[in-house]
């Protein structure tokens, strides 16, 4: 009778008896208000300390009728769930999933890629779609009328910078942009918002702790996708010319046997030209052969594999290499044919041209197609460190990574490396997920450099960090009969 009352004359349409994890369902026929929830919330905090209260969204679906009222009205499912504990649970489009501590004790895991999603052969439709979407991307509005000219790098920044400024005019009282404004245009047509929408828009632009976005944050998104825009584009050009010439090797095929059925139709036997040609065909084929076979190798390489495109970094070596490879020994593709590679070297900006035969056999590492790098730092605590201090230390980094989400994602892992207590010394290997990939090696580097940073002043406060006991030495010099000069060494 009280929540009828609070409801406003809300009809309680029924009560479900109480299941038998002591919870209960309470059907109201009208949304109730923002008031009516915050009093359904303290009435079961003072009744029920440990309830909980969930909202199902699929009860959504309501009967329509011809009365304007029962357009608006749904009916609003409300759980009261009575527990001696109260789990971190979240109901999202009618399902719920863990959230919290429980996922982040869970062991890191990832979703295995099935070959057959999106296996679907395009259709014409596609088809015509993608081409009029790689038009647009030769115009001087890429990204639309709204965002403003982008068909070069200045242009975009230009553009980005005068949209911040407009987003921020629809935030009166705000100096810097809240997400809330780019999450607009998540909303489909019928006033919904799309929640997939919204997690990719916060992927892209990652804003801060306080769900903002600076002016400088905005415009490297927008610069960020304007370059991938870009080598994407390139990278079709390029492998339309490769389509092209892979063309023509296959027409040239097609019509040599086809003058061969032509030839046996009209009565002429083509085999015994071929006979004839053969002895001169076995001797190219031992002057010509290892280099026939490491042109067709390269060949498979580009119109088969594709291991990479325009603009991805590369980093190569041999097969059977086993070890540890640096980042910044790598390269950069310029152009791709079917027979070459031309590469850029990132550290002197050397280019070489080498012949993809000779790279067929070796392990090509795409740091473009490898996102979110996994940085590690090995940490040198003190062996008096206690658990405590590790926890600490764990809640201390895990609060650095949430004020800096457009550069770290999370903490993959942290424990023990060694223990030598010889010299008091207790290793610790600490792994984290960066937003971006080795692609840019350098903007890694330097996060890692300002984590290691902080990780060290830290530790330093805390009073667990190691310093290294020097072995003290004594040294005296021992001049003998013979004039030979004798050095020892005593340790102290």
């Amino acid at each position: 009778a009280d929540l009828a009352e609070e409801l406003e004359g809300t009809n309680i349409v029924s009560i479900l008896p109480q299941r038998e994890d002591g919870s209960f369902f309470l059907d109201i026929g009208r949304k109730p208000t923002k008031s009516a929830d915050r009093w359904i919330m303290d009435m079961v905090d003072r009744s029920t300390p440990t309830g909980e209260l969930f909202s199902d969204s699929n009860d959504d679906k309501s009967e329509s009728s011809s009365d304007e009222d029962s357009k608006t009205s749904r009916d609003e499912r409300l759980d009261f769930k009575k527990s001696k504990e109260r789990p971190s649970l979240v109901r999202s489009r009618g399902t719920m999933k863990p959230s919290g501590g429980i996922k982040d004790s869970l062991e890191n895991w990832q979703e295995p890629m099935n070959i057959l999603d999106g296996a679907n052969d395009p259709s014409i439709h596609d088809i015509l779609q993608f081409r009029k979407i790689l038009s647009y991307m030769d115009e001087t509005y890429p990204f639309g009328a709204s965002f403003g000219a982008a068909e070069s790098r200045d242009s975009c920044i230009e553009s980005s910078q005068a949209l911040y400024k407009r987003l921020l005019n629809l935030a009166p009282g705000h100096d810097t942009l809240p997400f809330d404004a780019i999450k607009v245009v998540a909303f489909d047509e019928q006033g919904q918002l799309n929640e997939e929408k919204v997690q990719m828009l916060g992927r892209l632009f990652r804003p801060n702790k306080f769900d903002k976005l600076t002016m400088l944050a905005f415009v490297q998104t927008c610069d960020g996708v304007y370059k991938k825009l870009r080598y994407f584009r390139a990278s079709v050009a390029n492998a339309s010319l490769i389509d092209k010439v892979l063309e023509q090797i296959f027409n040239t095929i097609f019509y040599f046997i086809l003058l061969l059925v032509l030839l046996a139709v009209l009565n002429f036997n083509p085999w015994t030209l071929l006979v004839s040609m053969s002895t001169m065909v076995v001797s190219f084929a031992f002057a010509l052969g290892p280099s026939v076979s490491k042109l067709i190798e390269g060949i498979l390489l580009i119109a088969v594999r594709r291991p990479y495109d325009l603009g991805d970094r590369l980093i190569i070596t041999h097969a059977e290499f086993v070890g540890k490879v640096a980042p910044g020994d790598s390269w950069f593709v310029e152009n791709v044919t079917l027979t070459t590679t031309t590469l850029r070297f990132a550290g002197t900006n050397e280019v070489a041209s080498i012949n993809n035969g000779s790279i067929a056999n070796a392990r090509l590492i795409n740091t473009t197609r490898s996102p979110n790098a996994l940085v590690a730092l090995d940490l040198r605590f003190s062996i008096t460190v206690t658990h405590e201090n590790i926890a600490a230390f764990r809640s201390e980094v895990e609060k650095y990574v949430k004020d800096n989400p457009r550069r770290w994602v999370k903490i993959v892992f942290l424990g023990i490396n060694c223990i030598d207590p010889s010299i008091n010394l207790v290793e610790y290997s600490l792994r984290l997920q960066h937003v971006k990939g080795w692609q840019d090696i350098g903007a890694i580097n330097l996060n890692k450099g300002e984590l290691f940073k902080f990780c060290t002043d830290f530790m330093t406060k805390q009073g667990t960090v190691y310093f290294p006991r020097h072995k003290e030495v004594d040294v005296y010099v021992d001049k003998n009969i013979d004039e030979k000069v004798n050095i020892q060494a005593v340790n102290a």
